[in-house]
């Protein structure tokens, strides 16, 4: 997320939010399927790693098209209260 979330926000702007919004949790649906494999005998780069990687692709298409939607969504009055839901229910960071 820290190298593509900015890469993420440029996408978001150029083409909208609503693909962004709707391919990041997909591809965050894809990243826990490499990973459910996963079991007591893991090796780490072979059965977690790929997943992980994947999983962090998702957050990185979606988090920045989400604040910046939830932010013009809201009255000026409103935007720091807006501001605090949308950090309240944003996913975690990988």
């Amino acid at each position: 997320m820290l190298f593509l979330a900015a890469k993420g926000g440029e996408l978001g702007s150029r083409i909208g939010p609503r693909i962004p919004m709707t391919v990041g949790p997909l591809v965050m649906a894809l990243g826990l399927l490499f990973v459910l494999g996963a079991d007591a005998d893991v090796n780490y780069w072979i059965d977690v790693f790929p997943g992980v990687t994947v999983f962090g692709l998702g957050p990185a298409l979606m988090v920045a098209p989400l604040t910046a939607t939830v932010l013009a969504a809201a009255p000026d009055d409103k935007a720091g209260i807006a501001s605090g839901i949308n950090n309240a229910v944003a996913p975690p960071a990988p």
